[in-house]
């Protein structure tokens, strides 16, 4: 069960639902210490050691790839660095949302700023967009 204040942010809200259902899922559930009456903070931490996990995963992945396959490093080059760039969006969005919890109202923009955030933002859909890009090449025969 996911705590009632990420929820009151939409697309926090739904990250986290997705991370749950994920985590649920796994075995890292367990070992990130995660359980139904958790707090945001603990959620987030969690979030970002799962990410951190999913990195480590995706690293190993393209370490036992062939030198000639080269679509799928490319392909998981993409997503290495999609998921290297959602990380610091993350947490400048779980501090947005904390001081609005709080009632500070210093910076719409969190601890990134506006602008870098919503560079950071373009980037990831530039990224998602190429990853999608790569995979049809990938499972082309």
């Amino acid at each position: 069960m996911i705590s009632q204040c990420l929820l009151g942010h939409e697309e926090i809200g739904e990250k986290y639902i997705l991370v749950n259902d994920i985590l649920s899922a796994s075995n890292h559930y367990e070992a990130l210490g995660v359980s139904g009456d958790s707090s945001c903070d603990e959620i987030r931490r969690a979030y970002i050691k799962f990410e951190l996990l999913r990195l480590y995963e995706l690293q190993e992945e393209i370490r036992s790839l062939s030198y000639f396959d080269v679509w799928r490093r490319i392909k998981l080059s993409i997503t290495i660095a999609k998921v290297v760039i959602q990380i610091p969006l993350t947490i400048n969005s779980a501090i947005k949302q904390e001081d609005k919890l709080v009632g500070k109202y210093q910076d719409e923009g969190g601890l990134l700023g506006l602008q870098i955030e919503y560079g950071l933002q373009k980037v990831v859909t530039m990224f998602e967009s190429s990853e999608s890009y790569a995979s049809e090449w990938v499972n082309t025969p």
